[in-house]
């Protein structure tokens, strides 16, 4: 899985003799000139991320760790002085792993690699599995295996003496704003760093492809790849010929003839998991969804196209999150005539007065907006479908962002953008595409155009109807009027519904007695009244996966492992 030039055939961990220090290193450095700079050195093309590291760390240790920006996981260890590094980058690009006995400290990239040590054994986090079971988040980051402990973005640890000690070396300034800008030169600095944020992802020993779907991110990334790079590009589409409200080849396909790119369409009418040997499984996760069925297809066509690094636009959304504060940023700055455009917007889906005064013009205000996002993490209410005991195992920690969000100016925003979740997705993806020697790379999770966009004012991420009003502004020479009047997101309900109402192949493993997610969902749930049809469906699915998951993945692997059997381990 070499993907940049620099690396290939580097082995790790690299070591040096003359300070005996070891660095193992995954990930992709995407300021390298800043640190050569750093170093007082001449940029070097010839040195691989890992070897600019290590000379960063032997220069500089753990005091510059924040400078470093893109998707990484690194241990550097002091032989002489028995000293331990491990980084994770701040965006969760890349996960680490630890597990600590007595003296002893194991980490990995993967789940799987502590789980299959006998040291640590291969359980379930039962708090973590009902939480994917039922859609949960969760208030601190875990990992679905029990005893061992993933780092959270941003996070480092140090290991001396048997002594572990972790602290956090980079969080965004949840509190900076961007004020006194012109919306024209706003949208000239979202326009260059997004540009910058894709030029990062373009260094590739491959050809680069787009994961184009015709929205507001997918879009501005496709024109900032073609444009910033003379390598060839190729786009990949879901379509959808039987569900014309989710398919997006309108849009993409004209994107593609004005940018004179080609693209491959991947039709994804029947695409869905199958609960066969064709399914896709993770041994350290028991979750998948419809989407991972799409992704598998694209990933195929991509691999057999030869296009080994793929642009996503997975993370888009988060950026945008949070636009409850437009009416009063605007009233703010006496802009009263679109404070009024706002209100127009606003008024038919207020539900009265006295609600559309308590969201947009009270819950905004400072103290106000504290007490609810802190409020909102604590109740963090267990599904109806869960049983008591199940009930009894979810625990509600403080947040371990709870710090952050009370300086932000937009806590749901801050939260959606830089909580573990996008970095448990990423991980989670990473495994799928190594079946088919595929990286996917994220521009919307760039450091630099998350931290601007967590500065923006309210205004500028929805403004009286118009979604992104930032977006349209910095790529608006770029897009046709179609594309300009494109303010509307797809959500796929049409081709799942059919799917989940389709296919029957999860029913069978629902039908099972043993799985273990029976024990946590009430006995009652699906025979009762009040939950709609389409509720049920969907839990039955979930479970029907989770019994799935459990029989063909975790139960073999337990036994190849040289473990007891679940029957056993639930004893």
């Amino acid at each position: 899985m070499w993907t940049v030039p620099e690396e290939v055939g580097e082995a790790q961990p690299l070591h040096d003799a003359e300070t005996d220090t070891w660095l193992a290193f995954y990930g992709r450095v995407d300021n390298r000139a800043d640190l050569f700079a750093d170093l007082n050195l001449t940029e070097n093309v010839s040195v691989s991320d890992a070897a600019l590291l290590q000379r960063y760390l032997k220069e500089f240790g753990d005091a510059r760790l924040a400078r470093i920006v893109g998707p990484f996981a690194l241990v550097f260890y002091d032989a002489r002085n028995k000293k331990l590094l491990a980084a994770r980058d701040a965006m969760g690009g890349r996960q680490l792993f630890y597990h600590q006995s007595g003296s002893k400290l194991y980490m990995a990239t993967h789940e799987m690699a502590l789980a299959a040590h006998p040291d640590i054994g291969y359980q379930l986090n039962d708090e973590k599995r009902l939480r994917i079971l039922c859609h949960l988040s969760e208030n601190r980051p875990s990992s679905t295996l029990q005893n061992i402990t993933p780092l959270f973005p941003g996070q480092q640890l140090e290991f001396h003496d048997g002594v572990l000690q972790a602290k956090t070396f980079y969080l965004p300034d949840s509190s900076k704003r961007l004020r006194g800008y012109s919306e024209s030169e706003l949208a000239a600095e979202y326009r260059r760093l997004l540009k910058r944020a894709v030029a990062r992802r373009m260094r590739s020993i491959e050809p680069v492809g787009c994961m184009l779907s015709g929205g507001l991110d997918s879009i501005p990334m496709t024109i900032a790849a073609v444009q910033t790079s003379a390598r060839p590009v190729t786009a990949y589409s879901w379509v959808f010929d039987e569900f014309a409200d989710d398919d997006e080849r309108l849009y993409s396909t004209e994107l593609c003839e004005q940018l004179q790119i080609p693209q491959e369409f991947i039709n994804c009418d029947r695409q869905w998991p199958q609960f066969d040997e064709s399914t896709y499984t993770n041994p350290a996760l028991c979750y998948a969804t419809p989407f991972s069925a799409f992704n598998q297809a694209l990933l195929a066509r991509a691999s057999q196209c030869g296009s080994r690094v793929l642009l996503s636009g997975v993370g888009g959304d988060l950026l945008y999150s949070d636009g409850n504060a437009v009416l009063l940023s605007l009233l703010r700055q006496g802009r009263l005539r679109e404070a009024l455009a706002e209100l127009k917007f606003l008024w038919p889906q207020g539900n009265g007065v006295l609600r559309l005064i308590k969201n947009h013009l009270m819950v905004p205000l400072p103290k106000i907006r504290n007490r609810v996002i802190l409020r909102r993490l604590r109740k963090n209410p267990a599904p109806a479908a869960l049983s008591e005991r199940a009930r009894q195992v979810l625990q509600s920690p403080p947040h371990w962002l709870t710090a952050a969000l009370t300086k932000a100016h937009r806590p749901q925003q801050f939260l959606n953008v830089m909580d573990s979740l996008m970095g448990d997705d990423i991980h989670a993806g990473k495994h799928m595409e190594a079946g088919y020697g595929v990286e996917r790379r994220f521009p919307f999770r760039d450091r630099d155009l998350v931290e601007f966009a967590l500065a923006l004012p309210a205004e500028q991420l929805r403004n009286a109807s118009v979604s992104r009003p930032i977006v349209m502004n910095a790529f608006r020479a770029d897009l046709s009027e179609r594309l300009k009047a494109r303010n509307a997101k797809t959500k796929f309900h049409s081709v799942m519904d059919a799917g989940l109402e389709r296919e029957q192949a999860y029913q069978h493993w629902f039908e099972r007695s043993e799985p273990l997610w029976r024990k946590d969902v009430k006995n009652c749930y699906f025979s009762d009244t009040t939950v709609s049809e389409r509720e049920k469906t969907a839990l039955k699915w979930y479970c029907g996966y989770h019994g799935f998951w459990q029989a063909v993945c975790y139960n073999p692997l337990r036994i190849k492992l040289g473990l007891n059997d679940d029957r056993t381990n639930e004893k």
